[in-house]
């Protein structure tokens, strides 16, 4: 979880943004609604995955707090064919 998460949510609902949770959806929803999106911005980690599917998107915001899978994140978004770009954060107390 990120320190500040209601608050980013918040400020990109502001800004047109919808919040959506992967993981509380079927594999088919996700792969639609990640099609269809314009922008993505998640926490690095699973939630990722479905941006394979978003060939529309301008852009996808990974925000990384530790840099253990920045690689393998980096590498999954490279191979989505859309920009993209990370926001390195940094790992608060355990």
């Amino acid at each position: 979880m990120l320190e500040n998460e209601t608050e980013l949510v918040e400020r990109l609902r502001e800004r047109g943004f919808a919040e959506f949770i992967p993981e509380a959806h079927p594999l088919a929803e996700q792969i639609r609604v990640f099609s269809q999106a314009r922008i993505i911005v998640s926490p690095g980690g699973a939630n990722l995955f479905p941006a394979l599917f978003a060939r529309r998107a301008e852009l996808v915001v990974d925000i990384e707090a530790m840099p253990d899978w920045l690689f393998a994140h980096t590498n999954l978004l490279s191979s989505s064919g859309c920009a993209f770009t990370v926001a390195r954060g940094v790992p608060g107390p355990r």
